[in-house]
């Protein structure tokens, strides 16, 4: 089965899965991680959020290659771990809800395609 990514699909998607959280006082920064290379398609995902007036989503890709590239270039690790293996290390930390820095975790992808998920709850 292959999963429907197309925008209009992903909003269904987020506007089911977050629209109980918009009482909620708190403001909540989504990241978003994602093998999607086309620019436009990510900015189009990214700007879905803006909806939600406590909500913010940020690029991971670019956050995590960014460090990736600083610490390469100031010496701190080799040039050759520039790759997306390393990226792909550091965001799986960061999806990991064990370490504690994700409550939540929202997945459209190949093989896991819900239409919804519900009962998001801030701790």
């Amino acid at each position: 089965t292959v999963c429907d990514t197309t925008i209009d699909k992903v909003k269904e998607y987020l506007y089911c899965s977050l629209g109980g959280m918009k009482g909620q006082k708190a403001n909540v920064t989504l990241v978003m991680i994602s093998d999607e290379r086309d620019s436009t398609y990510r900015n189009e995902v990214m700007g879905l959020i803006s909806e939600f007036s406590h909500m913010t989503m940020l690029d991971g890709d670019a956050i995590v290659e960014s460090i990736v590239a600083e610490a390469a270039n100031t010496g701190l690790i080799v040039k050759e771990m520039v790759n997306n293996y390393v990226t792909f290390a550091i965001e799986a930390i960061l999806r990991d809800t064990s370490f504690g820095l994700t409550e939540f975790l929202l997945v459209r992808r190949r093989k896991t395609c819900r239409d919804c998920e519900t009962n998001l709850i801030l701790k």
